[in-house]
């Protein structure tokens, strides 16, 4: 049976990936709307990962999300999301 990447490895990938696009945001980048928010492509990371798509889609939006979303202030909740859906089914928008 084939082992499945780690969360580790998922987000070494995104960061190694995309750091450079994150750097070398400046204000009024047309493609994105703020700098932590980065368009990540699931299926060129599945593609590195050598796993399916929905893989790694399943581990960001069912496992890491649960994990990393919320946080905690002062006893009361308020919501950091990990990424934001976009239209396509391929892309998400990362929070980096």
């Amino acid at each position: 049976m084939k082992r499945l990447p780690t969360d580790l490895k998922i987000l070494d990938n995104i960061y190694n990936r995309y750091y450079q696009s994150f750097a070398a945001y400046s204000n009024g980048d047309k493609g994105r709307s703020d700098k932590v928010y980065i368009p990540v492509d699931i299926k060129k990371i599945a593609e590195d990962l050598n796993v399916d798509p929905d893989i790694i889609f399943g581990r960001l939006y069912y496992h890491l999300e649960k994990n990393t979303g919320i946080s905690m202030t002062m006893g009361q909740k308020f919501l950091s999301s990990l990424f934001v859906l976009a239209m396509t089914n391929t892309v998400l928008i990362f929070r980096f």
